[in-house]
């Protein structure tokens, strides 16, 4: 058979009403958990391992390296048991639902080790609840990310769902860097004050992530195709999608220096600007207002532009900002401070805008290729990679900094060499901005134009 020429955006632009903001915006409280989690997680947990449970940065890293390893064959599990479920619920709701208790409990476990445990049993009660951690973001991201692909069709709709998400992004920014200092400063600094911080963003989190189970109760759903397919075939059909291949080589190089940034922005604030953790809430704030007035911004022009050359003016912004950090010292003014993180933020909203919404793009590029309902085996992938960027960032930085001579502790901060200043330095402003720009590659060759072959055309007629 002669391949033919398929245009992906004329088959997917087919009409279907609008969806009720009630939907989107409901949808989009998930990601305020989800994303609160993750911040949490790349943020604070590197700097209380070592600064509060006394474990060394490199053994810390490859703690937090190992763990996440298991989501590697988690996150297709999940997706595949989505894909196939079959409730009065539908495929999605019902592992929300349990992925959010899960969630909600591990938070409120993850920063009061220094109370339940002594130093010598830190490390393996913190892999212990790291585990039960991310089990639950599995149960929920994985199908919570496959949900926009099932509920609408239209393009610009999706950049409208995902608008709604990223608000919601913007907002677990505010909470994880603004929000959670602020609380473990007015529970004394100490234990004591990370451990109430964890029990009141668990309980947030657990709201925001009950939401969507709720909220989406009417939205539009789809079943799962009931057909014979060879496990060959169905490999070889979803590596053919490469706008999802570009997306994930993309978000991998991404993640990997968002988390990186993350990772290292208590030692930046703390203890290379001297800041203390009221400086910490107020980079997290200046970003999260930035991210969220730049959205309206980001949404038209993704009417009117290529989402793949916005993606892409907005990665090299972002790492512009990232690198001018290098300029940053003790002296400089809190006006430039809040300056430039206001634009770090603007620019991160357009990255994290664009390419979320060309994630339920690509996943409906596959349906149209092949026929096959496979949208949470795409999602799942698609978290797979991001949580192992964010895995593999604190074990490239662990090592950093203990090469580089930063000095464990369990009373906090304590003086730290130049040479170990350098080191954050490095992991706050040169491994972000690499990593983004590096990422530009993959972002020019994210196109939606293919040729159908034999094999998809049989497939989708199998359907």
């Amino acid at each position: 058979m002669r391949a033919q020429s398929t245009s992906y955006h004329q088959q997917a632009d087919t009409f279907r009403p609008p969806l009720p903001w009630s939907v989107k915006w409901g949808w989009g409280t998930g990601s305020l958990g989800t994303v609160t989690l993750l911040y949490l997680f790349s943020s604070l947990v590197l700097f209380y391992m070592t600064n509060y449970l006394g474990i060394n940065a490199a053994l810390a890293g490859s703690l937090l390296f190992m763990t996440r390893l298991y989501d590697l064959i988690s996150d297709p599990i999940m997706g595949l048991v989505s894909d196939n479920t079959k409730t009065s619920w539908g495929r999605r709701r019902p592992w929300l639902f349990i992925g959010a208790i899960l969630c909600a409990l591990s938070c409120a476990l993850l920063f009061s080790g220094a109370l339940i445990v002594s130093s010598t049993y830190a490390a393996t009660y913190m892999v212990i609840v790291i585990v039960l951690y991310f089990t639950g973001y599995t149960m929920f991201n994985v199908p919570y990310l496959a949900m926009p692909a099932e509920m609408t069709e239209d393009k610009h709709e999706r950049t409208s769902l995902m608008s709604a998400r990223v608000f919601f992004v913007a907002l677990a920014g505010i909470v994880a860097t603004g929000l959670a200092p602020l609380l473990i400063s007015a529970f004394g600094d100490g234990i004591l004050g990370y451990a109430w911080m964890s029990w009141i963003i668990a309980a947030m989190i657990g709201i925001a992530m009950f939401l969507p189970v709720w909220a989406t109760r009417d939205a539009p759903q789809t079943t799962q195709h009931r057909f014979q397919v060879e496990w060959q075939s169905w490999i070889q059909t979803a590596w053919q999608n490469r706008p999802f291949k570009m997306l994930i080589g993309a978000k991998l190089l991404q993640l990997f220096g968002l988390a990186s940034g993350s990772a290292t922005l208590f030692f930046f604030v703390l203890q290379v600007l001297d800041r203390g953790m009221l400086g910490v809430s107020l980079y997290g704030f200046a970003m999260s207002i930035g991210t969220i007035l730049s959205l309206p911004l980001w949404t038209k022009l993704g009417h009117h532009t290529s989402k793949a050359s916005l993606y892409g003016l907005a990665v090299f912004g972002y790492a512009v900002l990232m690198l001018s950090w290098l300029l940053a010292d003790p002296a400089e003014s809190t006006s430039l401070f809040i300056l430039r993180s206001c634009l770090a933020g603007m620019f991160s909203g357009g990255l994290i805008l664009m390419g979320q919404s060309l994630l339920p793009d690509t996943i409906s590029y596959d349906y149209h290729l092949t026929g096959l309902r496979r949208e949470a085996a795409f999602a799942s992938v698609y978290s797979a990679a991001e949580k192992f960027s964010f895995a593999f960032s604190p074990l490239i930085l662990g090592a950093l900094l203990s090469m580089m001579g930063y000095q464990e502790s369990t009373e906090g901060d304590i003086e730290q060499t130049p040479q170990a200043i350098r080191a954050v330095y490095i992991g706050m402003a040169i491994i972000p901005a690499l990593a983004n720009l590096s990422s530009l590659y993959f972002i020019r060759h994210i196109q939606f134009e293919t040729p159908q072959t034999e094999s998809t055309q049989s497939l989708k007629e199998g359907a």
